[in-house]
């Protein structure tokens, strides 16, 4: 019964959604999406660009780290990247791998990157993630290793300050990075993946440290040429 409401739930979703240009599949996650016609809450249903070429910035970094060959990320879901988890379960290629800490997770994807088994790549929440992950990405930084870390940011969209988890991350992990990126438009996301995973792995190795904010990854936009 529990999948049978979930493919229900998908169809209910198609017939709403015809017309628009967007595409609903059924994955193993709830998915909350907002559109210009107000907000679509999906129980484990999964939005898509439509022929149109928009789409949110889950998906666009889902294919980037797909184009890129990255077959395991390390992490925890929070309410600043949910929508990127959401993402990585529709992924054949990808597998993402929870931890009890981020801590363990730094250095798990250092172990990926040492070991000749790809690059290694964290996806964590901001500020307390960050602060988490920071030992194991020092020590990949120290080490020339190289390390993809991809992080969800606070809403860009308010003009708030004191959010949760809001906190000067750049400065922070400028001394143990070797470049950082805050994306502020769909265009831009599979180029600057693409960027700072040539900075990863160019000269010598290092981590790298995308921003993915939030409000952006939750709302459809022109993707560009993908």
């Amino acid at each position: 019964a529990f999948f049978e409401r979930r493919i229900a739930t998908a169809t209910a979703l198609r017939a709403r959604l015809q017309g628009t240009g967007v595409s609903v599949t059924r994955t193993g996650m709830p998915v909350r999406f907002k559109t210009a016609q107000g907000d679509v809450r999906l129980e484990g249903c999964l939005i898509e660009c439509g022929a149109d070429g928009r789409a949110t910035r889950c998906e666009l970094v889902r294919r980037a780290l797909e184009e890129l060959g990255i077959r395991y990320t390390f992490g925890i879901p929070g309410v600043h990247n949910t929508e990127l988890y959401d993402q990585l379960a529709a992924s054949d290629s990808i597998t993402p791998v929870l931890v009890a800490h981020e801590g363990g997770g730094a250095f798990m994807a250092d172990a990926v990157s040492r070991t000749g088994a790809g690059v290694g790549a964290l996806l964590i929440v901001p500020a307390a993630g960050v602060t988490h992950a920071a030992s194991g990405i020092g020590e990949a930084y120290l080490d020339g290793i190289p390390m993809l870390v991809i992080v969800g940011g606070i809403r860009r969209d308010l003009g708030r300050a004191y959010q949760l988890h809001d906190m000067d991350q750049h400065a922070l992990l400028a001394p143990i990075t070797k470049g950082r990126w805050r994306v502020e438009r769909h265009a831009d996301v599979i180029p600057v993946i693409h960027e700072a995973f040539r900075v990863a792995t160019s000269g010598e190795p290092g981590p790298v440290f995308v921003e993915i904010p939030v409000n952006l990854q939750l709302m459809p936009g022109d993707s560009g040429d993908m």
